[in-house]
C-alpha cells in the first residue's frame, strides 16, 4: 500500500485552465480484492447495476443530450428536501449510464470517482438554475466506494456561508454529497460563478410605457 500525491495543472496554448491536486491510496491487487471482497469483480459489477434512470432536462443540467446527464429525479425525496426556496430540486439520485463511452470507457467494480464529479457540477447547475453557473473549484473528500447496485442520492445542502472568503460577488458555494445505503460516500464543496439577476430595464422599474 503507497499514499500518493499528484498536481496536475492544464495549459491550452500556453494559457492555464486549470489545477488538481490529488491525494489517494493505491492498494496491491491482491489487497484490493480482500478489501473489496465479492465485489472485486468489475465485469460482475458492472452486470449488477442499476438501470439508469430517466434523465432530469439536460438545459437545466447545462447539457445538450440527455445521454451525457448523470442525475434523474429522486422519486424518495419529501416535500422539506426535494426542493429548495425557488422550488428548485435539492436532491437527485444518481444516474450511472454504464453504456456511456467516456464516463465508463471500461468496467469497474464501483462507480468512478469522475462520474460523481460529473454529478456535482450538474447539481450545481441545477442548483443555480435558471440562472447560467459556470463552476470553477471543487474541493472533495471520498469516504468510501459507490457501488453500482444500490442507489446513490445526490444532496445539495443550504448554501455555504461559514467562509466568507469563498462568498464574494458573482461566487456561489455550495456543499453537495452523495449519499448510500445512509451512509455518505462523498462531499464536495463546489464553487461556481453565478452571475447576477439582469437589472429590469428603466421604464419597467418607474411604471412607464414608451409612447
Amino acid at each position: 500500500m503507497c499514499r500518493l500525491t499528484a498536481r496536475v495543472r492544464a495549459t491550452r496554448n500556453g494559457l492555464p485552465l486549470g489545477t488538481a491536486h490529488i491525494g489517494y491510496t493505491a492498494y496491491p491487487p491482491a489487497l484490493y480484492d480482500r478489501l473489496r471482497g465479492a465485489r472485486a469483480d468489475a465485469r460482475a459489477a458492472f452486470a449488477r447495476a442499476l438501470p439508469p434512470g430517466p434523465a432530469v432536462d439536460p438545459a437545466l443540467v447545462g447539457r445538450t443530450d440527455a445521454r451525457d446527464v448523470t442525475l434523474a429525479p429522486d422519486s424518495c425525496a419529501g416535500p422539506d428536501t426535494g426542493a429548495g426556496p425557488g422550488g428548485t430540486p435539492r436532491r437527485w439520485t444518481l444516474r450511472s449510464d454504464t453504456s456511456h463511452r467516456v464516463l465508463f470507457d471500461h468496467p469497474h467494480d464501483h462507480v468512478p470517482g469522475m462520474v460523481l464529479l460529473e454529478a456535482v457540477i450538474q447539481a450545481a447547475h441545477a442548483d443555480a438554475a435558471p440562472r447560467p453557473a459556470v463552476p470553477v473549484e471543487l474541493d472533495t473528500v471520498f469516504h468510501r466506494y459507490v457501488e453500482f447496485d444500490l442507489p446513490c442520492a445526490i444532496v445539495t445542502d443550504d448554501p455555504v456561508t461559514d467562509d466568507p472568503g469563498t462568498d464574494g460577488p458573482g461566487r456561489r458555494p455550495r456543499r453537495i454529497s452523495g449519499v448510500q445505503d445512509g451512509q455518505t460516500a462523498f462531499t464536495t464543496l463546489i464553487t461556481s460563478i453565478v452571475p447576477d439577476r439582469a437589472p429590469l430595464p428603466h421604464a419597467r422599474r418607474t411604471g412607464t410605457v414608451a409612447g
